[in-house]
């Protein structure tokens, strides 16, 4: 489940908010965990139902989250700059993943996707690895490889559709 809020929601009540950069985007399991899970299925039930004032409610219950948030993970303010930073680095890695992921089978050099970029291979090289942990090398073979393992599946259900087929309908021509 995810919840998107846009900084104007939380900015108005403190505008050092728009900077809070948190080390950790992801909390898989634990009481922090349910804790949110629980009010984010009762702020979406306010918000379906749209009783009297689900507005004001389904606020509540979101700041209600960005509370439990703030006070149980770890988070620190940037400055300005630092998160103009993050949010470029954040554009730049979107748009090179979007790339590889619609042009996975084209063949995709570092460098092809530097000069798309307008940086240097020793630049691209280091982002992508300080970004996702991997090298470029690696996560476009990752890409290629899920690719691959889908279409596997995808070839797998065929066939078995095919056998059931001709179970089913033993006489018909296939």
């Amino acid at each position: 489940m995810a919840f998107q809020l846009g900084s104007d929601f939380y900015r108005q009540l403190n505008p050092a908010l728009a900077y809070l950069q948190f080390e950790n985007t992801i909390i898989h399991s634990g009481v922090l965990h349910n804790r949110i899970h629980e009010k984010l299925l009762s702020c979406a039930l306010c918000y379906f139902n749209q009783d009297s004032y689900y507005e004001l409610r389904c606020g509540s219950w979101m700041l209600e989250v960005l509370y439990d948030i703030l006070s149980g993970t770890h988070s620190r303010f940037t400055s300005e700059k630092e998160s103009l930073l993050a949010q470029n680095n954040s554009l730049r890695l979107t748009r090179i993943t979007d790339y590889i992921s619609s042009n996975y089978s084209e063949n995709i050099s570092l460098q092809d996707m530097a000069d798309r970029e307008g940086i240097t291979v020793y630049h691209l090289s280091h982002f992508i690895k300080k970004m996702l942990g991997i090298s470029f090398q690696e996560y476009l073979n990752n890409v290629r490889f899920e690719h691959a393992l889908q279409l596997v599946r995808e070839i797998r259900i065929s066939a078995y559709w095919t056998s059931v087929w001709k179970l089913v309908f033993p006489a018909a021509d296939t």
